[in-house]
């Protein structure tokens, strides 16, 4: 509700800002394009077009025009006491009064879901900056100083060498496999040329590469309508911000499917992250929950 709050006050004060729309056009200096919307700037004045969905159109502006609406808050909460007598908390709270009521609380909880999605490094980051901590994306209940960062995911070196041992000793001693060639458990090389035709957002900032994601959404859909005997586990850790329970549960719901195919599908929550099976308590109930979940299938 805090930040709620705040950008209803800014959207407030934005009321008296005039937004300049443009078509794009080749010659135009100093361009910035995210999705489908662009800015640029022209004889002292900044052109912005946006285009799409709501939410696509509000991302493209907020991106486009972030540093610009960062400074209109600050000098908002500088000059409206001055010009108005009253406290910048005054209009924050008048503006939580006179629209959020408006607001459907359904949108509100899919647009905070989107929103989270989209930008968990910034969460990631935030959620504990007053302390100087970050968190991990694969496991939220690790932490690590400063800022998140994507290569120094605290989560991930706290598992990544004990998992790598056992999975050589497994593949040596278990498995009897014997080789020269070096094992690697992430490539950078293998994942740029991987196939992500699934999914391919714009990349997010200048200068990066955006692969895309992998969306079997369509397929599963289909599969589960083609095959009424077909059931789905999917296991979920609560701290896991890679693949959030609430984006997989936002997937889920909005599945291309009949209401009584819904019931082939098994959603249970871990108290883990990512690799929620690290967890000892986890693990042993996700051994309990597929047990079940099989001797319902094959009626034992």
């Amino acid at each position: 509700m805090k930040y709620k709050k705040y950008w209803i006050s800014l959207l407030f004060c934005l009321i008296f800002i005039a937004i300049n729309t443009a078509a794009f056009t080749s010659e135009k200096t100093n361009l910035i394009q995210y999705g489908k919307g662009y800015r640029f700037e022209e004889n002292g004045w900044i052109f912005v077009h946006i285009e799409g969905d709501p939410y696509e159109r509000g991302y493209q502006h907020g991106y486009l025009a972030a540093e610009e609406l960062r400074e209109i808050l600050r000098t908002a909460q500088f000059i409206i006491p001055f010009n108005t007598g009253m406290e910048w908390q005054f209009f924050v709270d008048a503006a939580d009064r006179l629209f959020t009521k408006f607001i459907d609380p359904e949108i509100d909880i899919e647009v905070a879901r989107k929103i989270l999605a989209d930008n968990y490094d910034v969460y990631a980051s935030e959620l504990l900056n007053d302390k100087g901590l970050a968190l991990g994306i694969y496991d939220a209940r690790v932490t690590i100083p400063g800022t998140y960062v994507d290569e120094d995911d605290p989560s991930y070196f706290l598992i990544g060498g004990p998992f790598k041992s056992c999975l050589a000793h497994y593949l040596k001693n278990d498995l009897q496999f014997e080789s020269n060639l070096s094992y690697f458990s992430g490539s950078a090389e293998v994942y740029e040329k991987w196939n992500w035709e699934s999914g391919r957002p714009i990349p997010r900032y200048e200068g990066t590469v955006s692969l895309g994601y992998p969306n079997q959404c369509e397929e599963l859909s289909k599969a589960l309508r083609r095959s009424d005997f077909l059931n789905v586990f999917i296991a979920s850790g609560v701290y896991d911000l890679e693949c959030p329970y609430d984006s997989v549960l936002y997937s889920i719901n909005h599945l291309d499917l009949p209401a009584e195919r819904r019931n082939n599908i098994t959603l249970r929550l871990y108290p883990g992250g990512h690799m929620l099976y690290t967890n000892p308590e986890a693990l042993a109930q996700l051994k309990k929950d597929l047990e079940i979940f099989y001797q319902d299938i094959l009626g034992e």
